[in-house]
Parts: C-alpha cells; structure tokens; sequence
C-alpha cells in the first residue's frame, strides 16, 4: 500500500513505527514516483525549518533525528543560501526590468525573414517551456501544501497527546492522595475499635477520634466529635493542607471566652497531622483549634490554620 503524506512526513522525522519505517523504505526501491514524493516533502520540510514555521515540537524531531548526516545539513546549508538570494530577487529584478527587453525591438525590426522566423520559433520554445514550469510548479505547490497540512495534524495530535499525558498524572496524584486518607482513617478507626473495653485485655484507653479537613473558623458548619461514656482520650486528625514545617503545635479555645483550654505537639504522617487530648479538656460545646507548623527551634511560626469543632459529650449529657 503507498504511503500517505503524513506517513513520508512521520518517516523523515524519525517518529514512525518501525513495520511502517521498512515498508517505506522498500517502496522506495521499487517506485519512483514515491521517491519523488518524498524528495519533493523533503524540501518543504526543509524550507520550513529554515524559515522557522515549524512548531518547537516539530523543530526538535527535526533537529534530533532528521540532522543526522552531513549531506542533510549540507541540505539545510543551501536551502539558507537559496531563500537569501530569493529574499533580494525582487530588488535585483526592478532594476533590471526597464532594460531587460531593450534588445528585442532591433531583433524584430530586421527585413532577414530566416532570421525573424528562428526569433519567433525561439520565442515559441520559450514560451512552451515557461507554461510546464508554470504546471510543474503549481503540482509541487499542491505537494507542498498537503505536507504542511501532514504536519500541522501531527503538531495538534503531539499537543493533545500531551495534555491527556497530563491530566492522566493529576488524576492519578489525586486518586493516591485519596487512597491515602482513606488508609490512615481504617487505621484510625481499627485502632480506636482495638482499644475499646472488652476487645482487648489489656486495659487500653478507648479513643474517640475527630478529623477536620477544609472546616476552618469562618462560620461554616463544624465537624462533630462525640464523646462516648468510655471513651478517655481523643485523637484530633487535622488534614493539613499549609506549608509543611520541621515540628507543629496544636491549642483548643472555648469559643465562649476565647480561651485556651489545652495545648501540645503534635505527630505528622505524610499531610495528616495527630494530636492526642484528654476527654476531661472538652467541657464546652464549641470550640476553636489552632495548629501551627513550626522551626526546628520551635520559636518561629511559619505557618497557621484554625478549624472549628462542636463537641456532644454523651458523658456529661451535653
């Protein structure tokens, strides 16, 4: 099967399969019109790259794996020097334009009919000549013209396969990111269930556990933490979404009287950060919380952020 534009396109810029790259280069042998296909998309590429109208993706498939032997940059050497000396025809030629059919009135003017018929079969020569450069140039345009669409098509399909390469890694990101809060609350939950009377010998202190994500003090609705009649301790999770700091700090306030009931540090896990507080602290309904990341020293705060936390405290009746 012959190979469409885009594929010669593919070829030349080393970024084909390699079934489709041998069975280009076998048709090369066999059919001389392909070959003159791909001489004649060869140069457009060339032309544009010397011109610089080809995208950077474009540009560098070209120089990495087109510019690969000197007679290519040999190639790319003269294509410079040929649009150079394009560049200035037009000023050469007005010059020259007054003049050019200067000589051809005395030629015609002469009574010698031998020679007025050669100057009129020369002319004719002339003209004939001109009218198939005239088609060919038109039929290399055409060629030209559907390279360029070749490689347009295969810029958008370089962008899009780059934006779904993209949107694949920020899902992917986001879906570990939620795997992993998922895994630290079956932990929290497994081991608040180990801890509790009648699971365990061992005597451990039950835990009732609270986590606290985007509800921050700006009167949105607050997370509930219930406090059970065995529970003696509570884990307070925080998803910590500031600038991550060597250690943090965390303090409860009443929101009745702003003030600061319990104050300690705090254990990080990842983006997860864990405090333990004794159930006797939680006596209000309402309260604040405040974390802080701090310096290795613990003097500087290099970051802060305050949630919102309403207490049922099923031991006192609250």
């Amino acid at each position: 099967m012959e190979p469409t534009d885009h594929e010669i396109v593919d070829y030349l810029l080393g970024d084909i399969a390699e079934a489709d790259q041998i069975r280009i280069e076998e048709s090369l042998f066999s059919d001389e019109t392909l070959f003159e296909r791909l001489s004649v998309i060869e140069n457009r590429l060339i032309d544009l790259y010397v011109l610089e109208r080809l995208s950077p993706e474009q540009r560098k498939l070209f120089e990495e794996k087109y510019l690969v032997t000197p007679r290519r940059h040999s190639d790319v050497a003269i294509s410079t020097h040929f649009i150079q000396l394009v560049d200035t025809y037009r000023k050469r030629q007005t010059a020259k334009r007054a003049k050019r059919w200067v000589w051809l009135p005395p030629f015609f003017s002469t009574h010698n009919l031998a020679i007025q018929f050669a100057l009129a079969s020369l002319l004719l020569i002339t003209a004939t000549g001109f009218f198939w450069l005239l088609t060919e140039r038109v039929r290399l345009t055409n060629r030209s013209e559907a390279a360029e669409a070749a490689l347009r098509q295969k810029e958008a399909q370089l962008q899009a396969q780059a934006s779904n390469e993209r949107r694949a890694t920020a899902e992917r990101d986001a879906l570990g990111e939620e795997l992993d809060k998922t895994k630290e609350l079956l932990r929290l939950k497994e081991e608040e269930l180990q801890a509790r009377p009648g699971s365990d010998t061992s005597g451990q202190a039950s835990f009732a556990t609270v986590i606290l994500s985007l509800t921050m003090r700006n009167g949105s609705a607050s997370p509930e933490l219930v406090i059970g009649p065995r529970h003696k301790f509570v884990r307070v999770v925080v998803d910590w979404d500031g600038e991550l700091a060597s250690r943090y700090s965390m303090s409860l306030k009443r929101v009745s009287n702003e003030e600061e009931v319990w104050k300690g540090s705090v254990s990080r896990s990842k983006k997860r950060l864990t405090a333990v507080v004794p159930v006797a602290v939680f006596k209000d309904k309402n309260y604040f919380v405040r974390v802080e990341g701090l310096s290795p020293n613990g003097k500087q705060v290099i970051a802060s952020k305050e949630y919102s936390l309403a207490v049922r405290n099923q031991r006192t009746g609250n």
